[in-house]
């Protein structure tokens, strides 16, 4: 299986927004690697486009030219300290999981994140997340910290655990 990575720019917008719902809008009721309960719109993420920029891009995963995800390296904050850092996002489509993309879409990140100068890159994980949480130690990823309790799905209080990652270390 051929993957590649392919930059995003405002001209695919419309397309990249429209998988980007359909993505994300799949994995809300599985409760595995969004916080969000209820489907996005398009109208919902065309803001949360708009804030990616040269240091802060976001690509379309392609297998064998077929879109199976997206991935991003996202501003942490909006304050100047934090721009030489980033938080991950990674979003498969069920077509595009189990099937070795996950790491290789980290490690493209990595090497983007390095290239790209940031300093440190993090990744929030649900704790029932158990796949994404393996995938991201066996990828040179460490803990970082856990937030206890502060998710909750269908009255069930679930943790967050930040991993990260230094690139230019």
């Amino acid at each position: 299986m051929t993957i590649k990575f392919e930059h995003a720019t405002n001209k695919n917008l419309p397309k990249i927004v429209e998988i980007y719902v359909e993505i994300y809008n799949e994995a809300i009721p599985t409760h595995q690697s969004t916080a969000d309960l209820e489907p996005i719109t398009i109208d919902d993420r065309i803001d949360w486009f708009n804030s990616f920029d040269d240091t802060h891009p976001i690509w379309l995963i392609k297998a064998n030219d077929e879109t199976v995800g997206w991935v991003a390296l996202e501003q942490m904050y909006g304050r100047a300290a934090y721009q030489k850092s980033a938080e991950i996002a990674i979003y498969l489509s069920q077509n595009g999981q189990g099937k070795g993309i996950g790491p290789q879409a980290i490690q493209f990140l990595k090497d983007q994140a390095k290239e790209l100068g940031l300093k440190a890159i993090a990744a929030y994980v649900l704790s029932q997340n158990q796949p994404s949480r393996k995938m991201f130690e066996r990828s040179g990823f460490t803990e970082w910290g856990h937030l206890p309790k502060v998710c909750i799905f269908d009255d069930i209080k679930r943790d967050i655990y930040i991993y990260g990652y230094h690139p230019n270390d």
